[in-house]
């Protein structure tokens, strides 16, 4: 099974790296989704039209919930202004140790958990065959995320 797993987390990196529409996407429209999905409570900190389409933008977002909710997070924020879109969580947040490494392709903490570690390599994939990029970013409380589109 964790073959399995592996071999079509393969599958969908390499899949991501082809290049997505620009959009506009709506952020509010992608938050009853995004909550059905990943069971968090989805807040609008600042919402705006995302260039970038609404089904990978859903799917980036769905991974970084995913893991937001694997680490113990109840809600996640989101805010759109200008080219950059924030994600925060309430979750245990990162461990400095593995900051350096949360994007590299098979890093999971998750391990015994069935994580294969390819998700957040996936949205990385994603992100930059479409000229975005992701990044880590320091909070005070939970993870933090900064796309720039």
């Amino acid at each position: 099974m964790r073959m399995e797993r592996l071999l079509n987390d393969l599958r969908r990196l390499a899949a991501a790296r082809t290049p997505l529409e620009r959009g506009p996407t709506d952020l509010a429209a992608l938050a009853p989704p995004l909550a059905a999905r990943s069971g968090l409570e989805i807040n609008i900190a600042e919402n705006g039209p995302v260039p970038f389409d609404a089904d990978g933008l859903l799917a980036v977002l769905e991974q970084l919930a995913q893991n937001s909710a694997a680490h113990g997070a109840q809600s996640l924020t989101l805010g759109f202004s200008t080219r950059t879109l924030r994600v925060l969580d309430d979750g245990t947040g990162i461990s400095p140790g593995d900051c350096d490494r949360i994007f590299d392709p098979f890093f999971t903490t998750r391990r015994g958990q069935g994580g294969t570690g390819m998700g957040l390599a996936i949205v990385q994939a994603m992100l930059d065959s479409s000229g975005a990029s992701i990044s880590l970013i320091d909070t005070d409380t939970g993870s933090g995320f900064e796309i720039i589109f």
